[in-house]
């Protein structure tokens, strides 16, 4: 979970992108401004539609959960500010704030005993060995 928000009063558009990279400990983001590089798998799109009041400003927490990753999964997570027609030439984009980035793992799962009898013809006893 994190929280953001931007200038009280917005006079432009703003968007955050949060994605995931599974390629370890990748840097890669791309060579072009509408790369993504190995940030490739989108989490959450906060004001999409770039409308000036699509994006909060006062300090909203935002929660994105992960699942189907296999467990041996090691990657990294990015925040991708992404306006089309922005920055201090453009039509678009204020400026965002980002604060406490948390990282939570959920517990592994735990083993559910069973009580399944085994019959006995499976069950093999072996004597144990002696020293001669």
């Amino acid at each position: 979970c994190f929280w953001t928000r931007t200038v009280p009063s917005p006079g432009f558009p703003d968007r955050l992108q949060p994605r995931l990279s599974t390629a370890g400990a990748s840097t890669n983001v791309g060579t072009l401004a509408t790369d993504v590089g190995d940030f490739t798998t989108l989490l959450l799109d906060i004001n999409p539609t770039l409308t000036v009041a699509g994006y909060p400003n006062t300090w909203t927490q935002y929660t994105v959960t992960l699942s189907g990753l296999p467990p041996s999964t090691t990657g990294r997570f990015g925040f991708r500010y992404f306006v089309t027609n922005g920055g201090p030439s453009g039509a678009n984009s204020d400026y965002i704030g980002i604060d406490t980035v948390e990282h939570v793992s959920a517990a592994p799962p735990t083993a559910t005993p069973t009580n399944t009898p085994v019959p006995l013809s499976l069950i093999h006893i072996s004597e144990p060995t002696r020293p001669y």
